[in-house]
């Protein structure tokens, strides 16, 4: 009697746990970050976990996101994505959870698993692709808020304050056109981190006209060697009043070339130099080392997992 009596305490016990971790499975705390007339972004701060370190230094970061949209912003995602046939309608389009994945070092997510909800909470869309890209992370990235809020849970260094403060863009040199407008560069702080002797970085060049009218912009991303006075254009993307955004691939010629002395660009990388010289901690908050400007890239996305709950 004795027996049996415990044997059934023990199954209560058992079903108790079972009914609280479905309870905790089944609510997820969706942290806000921000908002704007199309987009509503959230995280759920539970469920970030490192997955891969070098060093101990966290290289591999997973975590689930959450974006709702208004009506302009569904539409908008929907021509992104190219599914219309799938969901004629943005109105049904409510919101939608991913799965990302950050490298630091790269300052790259990449969305390993998404999927697209009505209001009922019904699947409109899904996708789990392990040949997916990984984004580059700027000033100019809709995902720009995700990376930076989930990667500070790691590392605690204020990276989404970093991004809206007065002194992320840092004036790199200034130049008086012959016709009166002006050229000014900046660095984007926010997108700084050292690799060896190497500080890659994000550079933003504005030509202006008499009026201060912007009519060109140089957007690059750029490595300079500090110790050797050189540098590199990795990436490079183009903004005129007359073409709109292009890609300039084919100005990469993927190789170091020697800093004229005394040019703008020379004053540019002193500037820089500086910066990381009194801001150290900020500039080396990823670095294994003396690691290449390239760390491995994060290994293909595994099998869809079960999503977090949307309330």
């Amino acid at each position: 009697m004795k027996k049996t009596k415990r044997m059934s305490l023990l199954v209560l016990f058992i079903l108790l746990i079972a009914n609280v971790s479905i309870a905790a499975a089944a609510s997820t705390d969706w942290t806000w970050i921000s908002s704007d007339s199309k987009y509503g972004k959230f995280f759920a701060p539970e469920r970030i976990r490192v997955v891969t370190s070098v060093k101990d230094v966290p290289v591999e970061i997973e975590a689930w996101t959450k974006t709702v949209y208004t009506y302009e912003g569904a539409a908008e995602t929907i021509n992104n994505y190219g599914i219309a046939s799938v969901i004629p309608n943005p109105a049904s389009l409510n919101y939608s959870l991913a799965r990302v994945v950050l490298n630091p070092q790269n300052r790259t997510l990449t969305y390993a698993q998404e999927i697209f909800y009505d209001s009922k909470g019904n699947v409109l869309w899904s996708k789990n692709d392990a040949k997916v890209t990984a984004k580059e992370i700027n000033s100019r990235a809709f995902d720009q808020d995700f990376y930076c809020i989930i990667v500070d849970q790691v590392f605690k260094m204020d990276e989404f304050s970093k991004i809206s403060a007065s002194d992320r863009w840092l004036t790199l040199w200034q130049e008086n056109s012959a016709d009166g407008g002006v050229v000014v560069c900046w660095a984007d702080t926010a997108s700084l981190r050292m690799h060896g002797e190497n500080a890659v970085v994000w550079v933003w060049e504005d030509t202006r006209n008499p009026a201060g009218v912007t009519t060109e912009i140089r957007y690059r991303k750029k490595a300079y060697n500090l110790s050797q006075g050189t540098a590199k254009v990795i990436r490079y993307d183009f903004w005129s009043d007359k073409t709109g955004w292009t890609k300039k691939e084919d100005d990469l010629e993927n190789r170091y070339y020697s800093i004229i002395p005394d040019s703008n660009e020379d004053v540019g990388a002193r500037v820089l130099k500086q910066y990381v010289e009194t801001h150290k901690d900020w500039a080396y908050r990823y670095a294994i080392s003396e690691d290449p400007i390239t760390v491995p890239a994060p290994a293909p996305a595994p099998a869809a997992v079960t999503p977090p709950s949307a309330n």
